[in-house]
């Protein structure tokens, strides 16, 4: 009986890593920014290899209340007419000083 349960309690296990690796590596590659927090001996906090002004369409999406896809859609579609992004291949990207500036010149207007 004990067999059986860490025979199942493995299958189980494995079935686990393998469905959360498919979930994490689809999302890998439809370009979605992961959230959450990492735990560890490691500190990113002094790291500066990304200029913190530069946003992919997560971060965009974030300070303008939109998802990604749905951003980069509307922008596609016309509908978030002069909104500041550069375009590099299929890559849209975003200055966030510059994108904070072009919002509060909408709530100004």
């Amino acid at each position: 009986m004990k067999k059986n349960l860490l025979f199942i309690g493995m299958l189980f296990l494995g079935a686990s890593m393998i469905i959360s690796s498919l979930i994490l590596s689809a999302s890998i590659k439809q370009g979605n920014q992961l959230t959450g927090s990492l735990t560890g001996s490691f500190n990113m906090a002094g790291y500066s290899g990304i200029d913190s002004d530069i946003l992919m369409p997560y971060g965009a999406g974030i300070i303008l209340g939109y998802d990604p896809d749905t951003l980069i859609q509307d922008i596609e579609n016309g509908k978030l007419e002069g909104i500041p992004f550069t375009k590099i291949g299929d890559n849209y990207i975003f200055s966030k000083k510059v994108l904070e500036e072009w919002v509060y010149s909408k709530i100004e207007d």
